[in-house]
């Protein structure tokens, strides 16, 4: 994964801290498992390949956090996540046509973590956090253009677990 964040922060007591942030990041997070599809119809179950993608993750997140050591911020955040998931299910029709039905979605859920922060100059830091995203249980109604009459509903619950590291400059 890559991306920026920005965000602001303020101090409200003797070392408490408040802000706000938003996060996007590029990513390459594939899930490939050994599935089935069942043709009630005909009472035949065939094996399937389902591939979830996610390519893009965005977050707004508010935290809270103390600052001890002079230099250093523990911090937790929290807020709402969105995603952008392509899902695909190939397996061979009961015609014996291979068929790939496929979708894409942007997922919305929450999110929450940890993280620590240090000033190492005037006007930076260096940060490291973890992540926990939870995009729920969610139907996708995939098609295919190899075959046409062919409709997959497909439902899937989508976690994402994060540890970043970066670098910040603060204005």
């Amino acid at each position: 994964m890559i991306g920026g964040q920005a965000g602001c922060d303020y101090s409200f007591a003797a070392g408490w801290i408040v802000g706000l942030e938003g996060r996007a990041a590029w990513s390459g997070l594939t899930n490939t498992r050994n599935t089935s599809v069942t043709f009630p119809a005909i009472g035949l179950i065939v094996p399937a390949r389902t591939t979830v993608t996610n390519d893009l993750l965005t977050s707004a997140t508010a935290r809270l956090g103390y600052r001890f050591a002079s230099q250093w911020l523990l911090f937790a955040s929290g807020g709402a996540a969105w995603t952008h998931e392509k899902q695909d299910d190939a397996f061979i029709s009961p015609r014996g046509v291979g068929v790939d039905p496929s979708a894409a979605t942007i997922r919305t859920g929450w999110t929450a973590g940890i993280g620590l922060d240090y000033a190492f100059a005037p006007h930076w830091s260096a940060v490291v956090d973890y992540r926990y995203y939870d995009f729920g249980s969610q139907g996708a109604l995939l098609t295919s253009s190899n075959d046409p009459i062919k409709v997959n509903n497909l439902n899937l619950k989508d976690t994402i677990h994060q540890t970043s590291v970066g670098v910040n400059y603060h204005f």
